[in-house]
């Protein structure tokens, strides 16, 4: 049985042929890869090519075909281009094979992929400045345009990708402009509703209500809401409370409410409604796409600070202190669709650590340390204790602390990437991907993003461990006493990264 989208996919069809048939006469053909050809054909050549959204956006259809060595069709598509520039209906059969090359250069292209029956596959905008194509939502819209008769029904499919226009009105004198945000409408076509069957209403044909299901946006994104409403075609003013709905879907959840619900999507449902009195209507299926762009640890880079800690510990003169990353949070669903469910809506997150050097190489420390042992090059009279700077400055070794003071930061540094390389390496991005995609009953998403954070975290802590060598030049530095030596520290034995 067809579910409400093919059927209205199947009355779009239809209207499609008959506004937008194909231009035979400019038929492209070429080779395709392992035999046989690829056949593209464009539609609606004498119709408008500029969006109605959009005074700047031209839509390019096409119909593409795969054609076995014989001529045969063995599959095909409905494409569409869009785009503000380069977008070119002279050229439709450059696009389709850029498109198939999955690329357009240095060009912005939509790209709108449908199935033969006119239902909507996927939606993907091409980004020039990564050669990359990303999924955005591509959902078909009812529309009732004014002045028409009741019997005519417009359907639009729309994407969620945003053009920001202007609007200019005068009030009281003054022009006053606004940025007004629209969605880009790529093809809006009017159906009969008289020939597009009843959406599964099982009235007996002698005026009771024609009732349709739709959930929009069809494929929204792990986390978005979507929308689900009970409608009668051709009269968006008929009063929808006077019936009793009950909601089903196809991963358990059952409720009993208004003609529209909405829950977060996780996964991919189908949705059922039963009106009572009138019957079951033909069921919905969402398909859910993954997050889109995915998550991301941020590189660790912690503020310098300075501290008296290192010298409690003879031979300590820096320390990095790793912090580990924020818990994810989860959300349980407990209403619409998706009730009983749940998802990562926050995902864990790097937590800038703690990185010191000695107060003992600040040039205004006010460490200071007995005289025993003080050399003749610090003048005389001199305070009951000094430190570092008074010490180093008058005998010529300043510049070996500063030169010591930085090979410190850098062997904590060598210590900070370490964690880092775990966090934005490829053992990072597997473990946030695995919390991207995290969903299904809350029970089992609790015990799967404990056992994954149980595993990894372990293996970020042991991240940073190795460390790098110091040796550096002679300097006054005081142990029991002042003394003049090279400071040598050995690299530590560790992982550096996971």
């Amino acid at each position: 049985m067809l579910d409400a989208h093919q059927k209205t996919g199947g009355m779009i069809l239809v209207a499609m042929v008959q506004k937008y048939p194909p231009d035979w006469n400019q038929a492209r053909y070429w080779p395709r890869p392992g035999g046989g050809f690829w056949a593209a054909v464009p539609l609606g050549t004498d119709q408008p090519v500029v969006t109605r959204s959009h005074p700047n956006i031209t839509v390019v259809r096409t119909l593409v075909a795969e054609l076995d060595a014989a001529g045969d069709a063995v599959g095909g598509q409905l494409v569409e281009f869009i785009g503000e520039t380069g977008v070119d209906p002279g050229a439709f059969d450059d696009l389709v094979r850029e498109w198939l090359d999955g690329g357009f250069g240095h060009r912005e292209v939509l790209v709108a992929e449908y199935n033969i029956a006119y239902a909507a596959e996927q939606a993907m905008l091409y980004d020039p400045a990564d050669s990359t194509l990303t999924l955005v939502g591509l959902s078909l819209q009812h529309r009732s345009p004014l002045g028409k008769a009741q019997a005519d029904e417009e359907y639009c499919w729309v994407t969620d990708v945003i053009r920001e226009r202007f609007i200019c009105l005068e009030i009281n004198g003054h022009e006053t402009c606004r940025v007004i945000p629209a969605e880009i409408e790529i093809t809006c076509v009017e159906t009969d509703s008289d020939g597009g069957g009843d959406g599964g209403d099982d009235g007996d044909g002698s005026g009771s209500p024609s009732f349709t299901l739709l959930c929009e946006p069809a494929s929204p994104r792990r986390g978005q809401t979507t929308t689900c409403s009970v409608t009668v075609s051709g009269d968006p003013e008929h009063d929808m409370t006077q019936y009793r709905y009950n909601w089903t879907s196809s991963l358990g959840a059952t409720y009993s409410d208004a003609a529209t619900r909405a829950g977060t999507a996780t996964e991919d449902a189908e949705i059922s409604v039963v009106i009572e009195k009138h019957g079951a209507l033909d069921p919905f299926k969402v398909s859910v796409q993954d997050r889109s762009p995915g998550w991301a640890f941020e590189t660790l880079y912690a503020e310098l600070g300075y501290t008296r800690e290192p010298k409690q510990k003879p031979g300590r003169y820096g320390f990095y202190e790793e912090l580990t990353p924020t818990l994810p949070q989860y959300d349980h669903l407990d209403s619409g669709p998706w009730s009983g469910q749940a998802l990562v809506s926050e995902p864990p997150k790097s937590r800038q650590g703690k990185l010191n050097v000695s107060e003992d190489f600040v040039p205004g420390s006010s460490l200071s340390y007995n005289l025993n042992g003080l050399p003749n090059c610090v003048p005389t009279p001199v305070g009951p204790k000094v430190t570092y700077p008074q010490v180093n400055s008058p005998c010529g070794t300043l510049d070996d602390i500063s030169k010591f003071k930085a090979a410190v930061e850098a062997h904590e540094r060598y210590h900070e990437k370490g964690y880092s390389d775990c966090l934005t390496g490829a053992t990072g991005q597997s473990f946030l991907r695995a919390f991207e995609n995290l969903h299904g009953p809350g029970n089992e998403v609790i015990a799967a993003g404990t056992a994954l954070w149980n595993e990894f975290i372990p293996r970020y802590k042991k991240a940073g461990k190795g460390g790098t060598s110091i040796n550096t030049g002679n300097f006054w530095r005081y142990l029991s006493g002042w003394t003049n030596a090279n400071v040598a520290a050995g690299g530590e034995l560790g992982n550096h990264g996971c």
